[in-house]
């Protein structure tokens, strides 16, 4: 089906079967920005159906994924949507030069030419890493790969995460346009707060959708990282704890582990595709790190900080003292800035966000320590199989405890 066609068939689609809108008290803060995943999973149906019934439309015939060709076409798609991602935030930020607007154009170009094949080399090497580790579906006895490693480079939306301000207790996430500008979130957060909430716009990597979303111009191990997180939910789908209510652990315990696993999987593939024909090319821009602080003062230890300041923020709104502890983590964030951490906002909505995901040491101790049961139970298990099995079994913190416990006793 012809990219003008799916577009058509879309928009029949969005007019037809689009869901009811059910405002809540945040619609008027949010009205004019939300980002519809519904919407987007219909046009993803149905370009993918489109892409399945199309037969004079070819997919690319690249045979060898696992040689260096293949890691070098995907590097060079990298490289391309950075420089690409580079012009249009100065884009947004200034009117951009003749010269500037044509490099645009042709690495736009350049990109879309080469992004099918990357896909498809991607999609195969992660899937056969994830084989090699004994991972093939979420059901017992069958070698068959299951679901399909499907996914797209997209801009993606950002996320309104919106807390209690007594607690680090989310009280609702909404999807906003991708193309949001700073001033617009800042209005938005100030709307939000005005309702007696906390509230963070953050950006995201990955969603889970299917195909599932991944923001481009990453760097390389960050990029593989979020395809293998991504899959991980889409497995989890068909498992207990995916399918287990809404708790204040499951989601913690869900994004935990997607990353735990996605990380070793990156690691894995970038061991066997990249690092044995790259030596001579480390410099290139897709292995950069493009997160995280610019500058990190010497000795300065952010994750100890960051537990700390988490803690005592935990302190003062048990203790009912809500102004204190939003001036305290207002100050922490100046000094931390200091330190050469700059986050723009550090409120109870940051802590709920950065809490699902406590992997990380600065977040480990979140949500009952979570993230820490989770490395101690990866540690102790005999393969990442064993461990993802394991998880993804359990519906909540209570099951965790059992199965630490039972590994620790044999």
């Amino acid at each position: 089906m012809k990219r003008k066609a799916k577009i058509a068939v879309l928009l029949l689609l969005i007019t037809v079967f689009i869901p009811p809108v059910n405002p809540s008290i945040f619609w008027n803060a949010t009205r004019n920005y939300e980002f519809s995943i519904f919407n987007w999973e219909v046009g993803s149906l149905v370009g993918l159906v489109g892409e399945n019934i199309s037969f004079w439309e070819e997919k690319p015939d690249y045979s060898d994924y696992s040689g260096a060709e293949a890691s070098r076409i995907v590097i060079t798609y990298l490289d391309i949507s950075q420089k690409e991602i580079a012009l249009i935030r100065i884009g947004s930020e200034q009117e951009l030069s003749e010269v500037q607007r044509a490099e645009l154009s042709d690495l736009q170009y350049k990109r879309k030419e080469l992004e099918d094949e990357a896909k498809y080399i991607l999609r195969y090497q992660v899937q056969a890493v994830l084989q090699e580790e004994g991972i093939f579906n979420p059901f017992d006895g069958t070698e068959f790969f299951f679901p399909p490693i499907n996914f797209e480079f997209e801009y993606l939306p950002r996320v309104l995460v919106i807390s209690e301000r007594g607690a680090f207790k989310e009280v609702k996430k909404i999807f906003l346009s991708p193309d949001i500008t700073l001033e617009e979130i800042e209005q938005i957060e100030s709307a939000v707060d005005k309702l007696g909430f906390s509230s963070l716009v953050v950006p995201i990597g990955g969603l889970s959708t299917y195909p599932t979303l991944i923001s481009p111009g990453n760097n390389y191990r960050w990029i593989i990282t979020t395809i293998a997180h991504e899959w991980v939910h889409t497995y989890m789908f068909f498992k207990p704890l995916g399918r287990a209510k809404h708790t204040s652990e499951r989601q913690p315990m869900e994004e935990t582990t997607a990353n735990i696993v996605g990380k070793e999987i990156a690691n894995s593939v970038w061991a066997e595709y990249y690092e044995p024909y790259m030596r001579d090319e480390a410099k290139s821009t897709a292995y950069s790190t493009v997160s995280g602080p610019v500058y990190s003062a010497p000795k300065f230890d952010f994750n100890s900080a960051m537990r700390q300041i988490r803690k005592n923020t935990e302190i003062l709104l048990a203790q009912g003292k809500i102004d204190e502890a939003e001036a305290y983590m207002r100050e922490q964030r100046d000094w931390l800035e200091e330190n050469g951490y700059r986050i723009r906002k550090l409120n109870q909505a940051y802590f709920v966000f950065h809490g699902y995901y406590a992997d990380s040491p600065a977040h480990s101790g979140a949500n009952g320590g979570v993230g820490s049961k989770l490395l101690e139970l990866r540690s102790l298990s005999v393969s990442l199989k064993e461990f993802l099995l394991s998880v993804s079994a359990m519906e909540n913190a209570q099951d965790l405890d059992s199965a630490l416990q039972e590994l620790k006793n044999k």
